[in-house]
């Protein structure tokens, strides 16, 4: 527990030291694990019905939001428009997905004239990201099925580069993206989660997006900030590994 406190304390500072020092930002960037009971109040953002049986979109269950379809809005309504960003979820693949149609995902900059993105998950292994106007862009096998534990996807889209992570969740994060491609059809757009085909419904534990330029300090990629990320970045100090190098220099930290 006391190194717990500390790897807290000391993570938090290292946060907030990159924080105060980065260039201000516009945007409502969000961490939310569905805990307050209520989607729609605003706190951190108004989950919009998208698509889904009867326009439901999704249901907030005690486990997380079991999603057909939901877009990230303001209290207004009005959807968040997101361009140079970091998203991560974890899912549950809660229906029966036997059927390779039935897919798990979210869309990234999404609408308008230029099309959007859409990041998804398929049985038994297949993890995909395609483009509104394009189909898919560039897809790759997984190392495991996808069916048979909760997943953490991780997409970073900055400027013209998208890189795309998938691995199980309590896992360490692979230090390499399985897909990674150089797209400047569409520079902004909404943020939604989804799961294609009726039937298919998905239950999002958490879901975060951040500003790129804000560390991200869970550096085993396990759902957890805890000793673990503090000892890696310890050991890493002063070498080029990208994983802990909160400062973009090359360098961790």
């Amino acid at each position: 527990m006391k190194y717990q406190v500390i790897a807290r304390y000391l993570l938090s500072a290292i946060v907030s030291m990159m924080v105060l020092c980065a260039n201000v930002w516009a945007g409502p960037y969000f961490s939310d694990d569905f805990s307050d009971g209520n989607p729609t109040d605003g706190s951190p953002v108004n989950w919009l019905p998208t698509w889904g049986v009867d326009a439901t979109g999704y249901v907030l269950t005690p486990e997380g939001l079991e999603v057909a379809g939901a877009t990230a809005a303001g209290p207004d309504g009005t959807a968040y428009i997101y361009s140079d960003v970091s998203v991560r979820v974890q899912i549950s693949r809660t229906s029966n997905h036997t059927n390779s149609d039935l897919v798990s995902g979210f869309a990234l900059r999404w609408g308008g004239a230029t099309g959007g993105y859409w990041i998804e998950v398929r049985s038994p292994n297949r993890f995909w990201l395609g483009h509104k106007d394009r189909y898919v862009l560039r897809s790759a096998n997984l190392p495991f099925n996808v069916d048979e534990q909760e997943l953490v996807i991780r997409v970073d889209a900055i400027g013209d580069q998208i890189e795309c992570w998938c691995w199980p969740a309590g896992e360490p994060m692979p230090e390499e993206p399985q897909i990674s491609i150089v797209d400047d059809v569409t520079p902004d757009g909404t943020f939604t989660l989804y799961a294609g085909t009726q039937g298919g419904q998905s239950i999002y534990r958490w879901v975060e997006v951040v500003s790129t330029e804000v560390p991200v300090v869970d550096f085993n990629g396990d759902g957890k900030v805890d000793i673990d990320d503090l000892l890696r970045i310890i050991e890493h100090w002063g070498q080029d590994d990208p994983i802990c190098d909160i400062k973009g220099i090359g360098a961790s930290p």
